[in-house]
């Protein structure tokens, strides 16, 4: 029985020195996406990355387009987004901007990492010194990613305790005031938490 054509042309044959951990990831990749067989996952990789090489400056480009333009949207209406979540029926168009803000931002710093990781494999002479550059670049660019989330968090929790604090009644402010140490970070933790749920569920309803 003959063997399927592979592409338009005649079938080469190539052969390649690759480390076990590369190999291993082939694997691991080729048994996720239930490919048949080792060399068609090679095959497969080498499109996939052919492919989007030939992309990846029109999504990088399009990417800080979107964070730009999100951002100017964003600080446009910044007020308005936190006070919206104070409401019992918060503006569905404002909480959609933040998301979709916050979703630019993720988006962009991912593309980054892509890039990064990419970068000294295409520049780079000698592979294996591009290759320990490639993990050098994605540890320290995953490590930004990170950090970058982390401040988000930090900053979302400072708004939302800041809008929480803006609700309180007077006699909620003077209980506060009593408070030890302890029993304030607790009552700040629970503040921010429902507010969370509660932008959480109108969230839920706008679906």
């Amino acid at each position: 029985m003959a063997r399927p054509k592979l592409g338009e042309g005649d079938t080469e044959r190539l052969h390649v020195k690759i480390s076990k951990e590369e190999l291993k990831s082939i694997d691991d990749w080729r048994f996720e996406n239930r490919i048949s067989s080792r060399s068609e996952a090679v095959r497969r990789l080498c499109q996939i990355g052919i492919f989007s090489h030939g992309r990846m400056k029109i999504i990088s480009d399009q990417s800080d387009v979107l964070l730009r333009n999100m951002r100017s949207l964003y600080e446009a209406v910044e007020e308005e987004i936190d006070q919206t979540y104070l409401t019992d029926n918060p503006d569905k168009s404002q909480v959609l901007i933040s998301d979709a803000f916050d979703a630019a931002e993720t988006l962009a710093m991912e593309v980054e990492v892509l890039s990064k990781a990419t970068a000294p494999l295409l520049g780079e002479r000698n592979f294996s010194v591009a290759a320990e550059k490639s993990k050098d670049l994605i540890y320290e660019t995953i490590l930004s990613l990170s950090e970058a989330l982390r401040r988000r968090k930090s900053r979302d929790d400072r708004r939302t305790l800041f809008l929480a604090i803006q609700s309180w009644s007077d006699a909620t402010h003077d209980s506060f005031e009593k408070m030890d140490d302890e029993e304030q970070d607790q009552f700040l933790a629970d503040e921010i938490a429902r507010i969370l749920a509660k932008r959480t569920k109108s969230e839920g309803e706008g679906e």
